[in-house]
């Protein structure tokens, strides 16, 4: 039986090291600013008014943030003693809560994304990794926080939630509700449409066309990747165990991480976020954010780092074409082992 050379057991070494040391790394937390623009929301149906109280209060007649009828009536139907952005549809009974999100690097995505009311109680609440499959790709701002639904314009759209703030009416066309079925559906920043029953909060349909095309993107690079290793099996036996096809195939599968997805979400995000200003830029956010994300979801609560250039970033890619140039070299040994058992047979 051939002993593990000493190659091997140096890039498990390294490779262990380079985690440990990701996952030590320093965190920079931020501090969340103070949010509190007082706004109302008409019902499309005109027949209610949502008000939500802000930190800094105007004149106003209205003495609690909630629903109310659209008659001048300064009773509230039922109140809320929260504050966020809120989707109003017609009937005066559901609410839709947006959650506020982070103001820093955020890794987990476990913040509120929607929680559904139903005459002011919640009845169901989702955070953004549960809406969106791949949280990591979506835009992040300079100071790390991230969005996944639309911003709202300063017009007014019929059929899409509405605010209005300062006596101007905001529309956000990625909200739009079906009244007669009591729904609504979101679109978000990456081309997820996702309708959910207003009574329940309960999820009726969700497309999510970025990720099925990355998950071919991605099956078509393992055939790729299958027929080269059929071609080029490495049976010599003057090749290294490790040697440059592995470490070049190591890299190659790093490298997909970034550029797959980015390929896919660009075919379908509808933002104008300025990280999407271009292909390229989504990449490098990608390169920055997917790090975080692997690191909280095996538990390590570390989800607020510093941008590009962190201890994290660094090692967690380091650490993949390890990784990954070793599961390559495991295949080419399997692919040995067979080849002998071929020709011996």
């Amino acid at each position: 039986m051939t002993r593990c050379p000493r190659s091997i057991v140096r890039i498990l070494l390294t490779t262990a090291t380079l985690i440990l040391f990701a996952l030590a790394a320093p965190t920079a937390f931020a501090e969340q600013e103070g949010r509190g623009f007082t706004y109302t929301a008409t019902t499309p149906d005109e027949k209610h008014i949502f008000v939500m109280l802000g930190s800094s209060v105007r004149e106003t007649s209205y003495t609690a943030s909630g629903m109310y009828r659209h008659d001048g009536s300064t009773v509230p139907l039922w109140t809320v003693d929260w504050y966020a952005r809120a989707l109003v549809p017609s009937g005066g009974e559901y609410l839709v809560r947006l959650g506020n999100g982070p103001d820093y690097w955020s890794g987990s995505y476990d913040d509120e994304a929607l929680t559904f009311f139903s005459n002011g109680q919640p009845l169901k609440t989702y955070t953004a990794k549960e809406l969106i499959d791949l949280p990591w790709l979506l835009p992040h701002w300079s100071h790390g926080a991230y969005s996944w639904l639309l911003g709202w314009g300063p017009s007014k759209k019929d059929g899409h939630a509405e605010l209005t703030l300062d006596s101007n009416t905001y529309s956000n066309e990625s909200v739009t509700f079906d009244h007669q079925n009591e729904t609504v559906e979101l679109l978000t920043v990456l081309g997820d449409r996702l309708k959910f029953d207003l009574r329940t909060g309960e999820i009726v349909s969700a497309k999510h066309p970025a990720t099925l095309t990355t998950v071919v993107m991605f099956a078509i690079l393992l055939v790729g990747y299958a027929v080269f290793r059929k071609m080029y099996p490495g049976t010599a036996p003057r090749l290294p165990m490790i040697g440059p096809s592995n470490v070049l195939i190591g890299g190659l599968f790093t490298l997909a991480l970034t550029i797959i997805p980015a390929a896919a979400v660009w075919f379908f995000y509808v933002s104008d976020h300025p990280e999407f200003d271009s292909y390229w830029n989504l990449v490098r956010v990608i390169f920055e954010t997917l790090p975080r994300y692997v690191v909280a979801s095996f538990g390590f609560e570390q989800p607020e780092f510093t941008g590009s250039g962190s201890g994290l970033v660094v090692c967690f890619w380091m650490a993949c074409v390890a990784v990954f140039t070793l599961l390559d070299r495991v295949v080419v040994s399997i692919a040995e082992r067979v080849e002998g058992r071929v020709f011996s047979a």
